[in-house]
């Protein structure tokens, strides 16, 4: 479940540019973690945007916070951000 979101607006972005963008997995706890993204202009590096996703695994019969599952764990600590 998506629990918050933030992005910041670091300059414009214009119809034809190619964007680029960057996800990495990172502070990670018990329930769930961040994933951190970046924009940029593939051409010049401009970057456009930056921000977060909170992810935060929910227990369907119970809807409370669960564990986050290791199935799922173990590829994302793989690519987690420094």
């Amino acid at each position: 479940v998506v629990a918050d979101t933030l992005k910041k607006n670091k300059s414009e972005a214009f119809h034809g540019e190619t964007l680029s963008v960057e996800m990495a997995p990172r502070d990670f706890n018990r329930y769930g973690f961040d994933l951190v993204f970046r924009m940029t202009e593939a051409t010049q590096g401009r970057e456009i945007a930056r921000g977060k996703i909170g992810i935060v695994f929910i227990d369907r019969a119970s809807r409370r916070p669960a564990p986050i599952p290791e199935s799922v764990l173990n590829p994302l600590l793989q690519r987690a951000a420094p």
